[in-house]
Protein backbone atom coordinates (compact mmCIF):
# COMPACT_ATOMS: atom_id res chain seq x y z
CA UNK A 1 0.00 0.00 0.00
CA UNK A 2 1.13 3.55 -0.74
CA UNK A 3 -0.71 6.66 0.39
CA UNK A 4 -1.31 8.95 -2.57
CA UNK A 5 -2.83 12.07 -0.92
CA UNK A 6 -5.11 13.23 1.86
CA UNK A 7 -8.65 12.31 0.74
CA UNK A 8 -10.70 14.41 3.16
CA UNK A 9 -11.10 15.55 6.74
CA UNK A 10 -14.32 14.83 8.65
CA UNK A 11 -15.33 17.21 11.44
CA UNK A 12 -18.41 16.86 13.66
CA UNK A 13 -19.96 20.14 14.77
CA UNK A 14 -23.07 21.77 16.15
CA UNK A 15 -22.13 24.90 14.14
CA UNK A 16 -22.29 23.76 10.49
CA UNK A 17 -23.44 27.12 9.08
CA UNK A 18 -20.74 29.05 10.93
CA UNK A 19 -18.04 26.65 9.76
CA UNK A 20 -19.27 26.75 6.14
CA UNK A 21 -19.22 30.56 6.19
CA UNK A 22 -15.70 30.69 7.67
CA UNK A 23 -14.18 28.09 5.33
CA UNK A 24 -15.76 29.82 2.31
CA UNK A 25 -15.03 33.42 3.32
CA UNK A 26 -11.58 32.97 4.84
CA UNK A 27 -10.07 29.94 3.08
CA UNK A 28 -11.95 30.15 -0.23
CA UNK A 29 -13.49 26.67 -0.15
CA UNK A 30 -16.85 26.15 -1.85
CA UNK A 31 -19.89 24.44 -0.33
CA UNK A 32 -20.97 21.77 -2.80
CA UNK A 33 -22.89 18.61 -3.53
CA UNK A 34 -23.17 16.08 -0.71
CA UNK A 35 -24.96 12.71 -0.54
CA UNK A 36 -27.95 12.38 1.78
CA UNK A 37 -26.59 10.60 4.84
CA UNK A 38 -29.74 11.14 6.91
CA UNK A 39 -28.24 13.93 9.02
CA UNK A 40 -27.23 17.50 8.33
CA UNK A 41 -23.83 18.53 7.16
CA UNK A 42 -21.86 20.00 4.30
CA UNK A 43 -19.03 19.10 1.96
CA UNK A 44 -16.55 21.85 1.22
CA UNK A 45 -14.60 21.65 -2.01
CA UNK A 46 -11.19 22.73 -3.23
CA UNK A 47 -11.54 22.66 -7.00
CA UNK A 48 -13.44 19.47 -7.83
CA UNK A 49 -12.49 17.63 -4.62
CA UNK A 50 -14.63 17.55 -1.46
CA UNK A 51 -11.80 17.82 1.05
CA UNK A 52 -13.70 18.83 4.19
CA UNK A 53 -16.75 16.88 5.34
CA UNK A 54 -18.77 18.58 8.07
CA UNK A 55 -21.28 16.44 9.97
CA UNK A 56 -24.03 17.89 12.15
CA UNK A 57 -23.86 16.72 15.72
CA UNK A 58 -25.57 17.87 18.90
CA UNK A 59 -23.82 19.34 21.91
CA UNK A 60 -20.45 17.63 22.23
CA UNK A 61 -18.38 16.82 25.31
CA UNK A 62 -15.41 19.15 25.12
CA UNK A 63 -13.75 18.08 28.36
CA UNK A 64 -11.20 15.78 26.72
CA UNK A 65 -8.21 16.53 24.55
CA UNK A 66 -8.87 16.86 20.82
CA UNK A 67 -8.48 13.66 18.81
CA UNK A 68 -6.68 15.55 16.04
CA UNK A 69 -4.21 18.24 17.12
CA UNK A 70 -4.18 19.86 13.67
CA UNK A 71 -4.40 19.17 9.98
CA UNK A 72 -2.38 20.83 7.23
CA UNK A 73 -3.16 21.87 3.68
CA UNK A 74 -0.68 22.98 1.02
CA UNK A 75 -1.80 26.40 -0.26
CA UNK A 76 -0.81 29.34 -2.42
CA UNK A 77 -1.65 33.03 -2.06
CA UNK A 78 0.01 33.81 1.27
CA UNK A 79 -0.69 37.55 1.17
CA UNK A 80 -4.39 37.12 0.41
CA UNK A 81 -4.68 34.47 3.11
CA UNK A 82 -3.16 36.73 5.77
CA UNK A 83 -5.49 39.52 4.62
CA UNK A 84 -8.57 37.25 4.83
CA UNK A 85 -7.59 36.03 8.31
CA UNK A 86 -7.19 39.61 9.53
CA UNK A 87 -10.46 40.76 7.92
CA UNK A 88 -12.32 37.92 9.66
CA UNK A 89 -10.50 38.70 12.94
CA UNK A 90 -9.18 35.12 13.02
CA UNK A 91 -6.12 34.78 15.19
CA UNK A 92 -3.05 33.22 13.61
CA UNK A 93 0.68 32.86 13.93
CA UNK A 94 3.01 32.42 10.99
CA UNK A 95 6.63 31.50 10.60
CA UNK A 96 9.14 30.50 7.94
CA UNK A 97 10.87 27.11 8.22
CA UNK A 98 14.12 27.45 6.24
CA UNK A 99 14.95 23.72 6.39
CA UNK A 100 11.82 22.91 4.38
CA UNK A 101 11.42 26.28 2.61
CA UNK A 102 7.82 26.46 3.82
CA UNK A 103 5.85 29.27 5.42
CA UNK A 104 3.47 27.86 8.03
CA UNK A 105 0.35 29.80 8.97
CA UNK A 106 -1.49 28.35 11.96
CA UNK A 107 -5.09 29.38 12.69
CA UNK A 108 -8.34 28.07 14.16
CA UNK A 109 -11.77 27.68 12.61
CA UNK A 110 -14.86 28.88 14.55
CA UNK A 111 -15.11 25.50 16.35
CA UNK A 112 -11.50 25.73 17.54
CA UNK A 113 -9.98 23.21 15.12
CA UNK A 114 -6.28 23.93 14.60
CA UNK A 115 -5.35 24.31 10.92
CA UNK A 116 -1.91 24.67 9.37
CA UNK A 117 -1.76 26.35 5.97
CA UNK A 118 1.57 25.61 4.26
CA UNK A 119 2.96 27.92 1.55
CA UNK A 120 6.08 27.75 -0.62
CA UNK A 121 8.88 29.79 0.90
CA UNK A 122 9.15 32.00 -2.17
CA UNK A 123 5.79 33.57 -1.24
CA UNK A 124 7.49 35.42 1.63
CA UNK A 125 7.66 39.18 1.34
CA UNK A 126 8.68 42.05 3.58
CA UNK A 127 5.09 43.30 3.20
CA UNK A 128 3.63 40.17 4.83
CA UNK A 129 3.66 39.98 8.63
CA UNK A 130 4.79 36.48 9.62
CA UNK A 131 4.35 37.12 13.32
CA UNK A 132 1.27 36.55 15.40
CA UNK A 133 -2.14 38.22 15.18
CA UNK A 134 -4.59 37.82 18.07
CA UNK A 135 -7.73 38.87 16.22
CA UNK A 136 -7.94 42.44 17.51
Amino acid sequence: MAIEYLEHINIHSENIDGLVDWYEDVLGMKNGERPNFGRGGAWLYVGEKPVLHLVERGKMDTSGEPRIEHYAMRCNGLGKTIEALRESKSRYWANYIPETDIVQVHTYDPDGNHIELAFAGDERSKDINLGAYNGD
